[in-house]
């Protein structure tokens, strides 16, 4: 039982995990793009 629910528990954490990795990404290269563009000027 306790197996179980830790293998569920883990293929949660990672499933939620994935897309929040992702946002992270995004929001890195926007500030990457608005600090190279303002450098720029």
């Amino acid at each position: 039982m306790t197996v179980e629910k830790s293998e569920k528990f883990n293929t949660g954490l990672s499933f939620s995990g994935a897309p929040l990795l992702g946002m992270i990404l995004v929001i890195a290269l926007m500030v990457i793009i608005y600090w190279g563009y303002r450098r720029r000027r």
